[in-house]
């Protein structure tokens, strides 16, 4: 119960990331890939597949912390506006122990069928205050026209935003990403 409680707790705050339009979504699924599982320690490996017909993998998963593994989620989000990506997939595994964790995954779904991966997101929420990372893409709040920023945003034990940071500004190149600088915007 406390698991769930816990849980339920860090999805419901990661909701109050700013202009995250992400919707859930039958696409894509999570097939696992060992069923047969030697001993308890034995990591699952999970992929992300297509729905389509080609069932074409996108990634692979392995999860080693079995015992606090609670769960996969897949959401996209259309139209990000970034020249020759119709979409982003994001992909959340949700591990619960004493404190709840995220480890998030997201790809550009190209015009020409391939898939780009960005660095993971990791988030770990322990108490009342929570200060979450995410992507921001352009045509959410706070992004910027050619460009996916990497935000930290800190929030009070009240769910009020208390800080917004720029940390990583990714330009895209319609097919290749460039890494000018690092930029930090704060708003309070």
């Amino acid at each position: 119960m406390k698991k769930i409680t816990l849980t339920l707790v860090i999805l419901i705050s990661f909701q109050w990331l700013p202009a995250q339009e992400f919707v859930r979504t039958n696409d894509y699924q999570i097939v696992e890939k060992n069923k047969v599982k030697e001993s308890e320690y034995t990591p699952h490996v999970f992929q992300l597949v297509t729905t389509t017909p080609d069932d074409r993998a996108i990634a692979t998963y392995e999860v080693t912390f079995n015992d606090t593994f609670e769960e996969i989620e897949i959401s996209v989000l259309d139209n990000p506006e970034l020249e020759g990506v119709n979409r982003v997939i994001k992909v959340d595994l949700i591990y619960a122990a004493c404190c709840t964790s995220e480890e998030t995954y997201y790809y550009l779904a190209k015009d020409n069928g391939d898939f780009i991966g960005l660095p993971k997101v990791e988030n770990v929420y322990c108490g009342s205050e929570a200060t979450l990372q995410s992507y921001i893409f352009p045509n959410q709040t706070f992004g910027i026209e050619g460009a996916v920023l990497k935000k930290k945003v800190a929030y009070t034990s009240a769910k009020e935003i208390k800080k917004i940071e720029t940390i990583q500004q990714i330009v895209w190149n319609d097919n290749d990403f460039s890494f000018p600088r690092d930029i930090v915007y704060t708003k309070y």
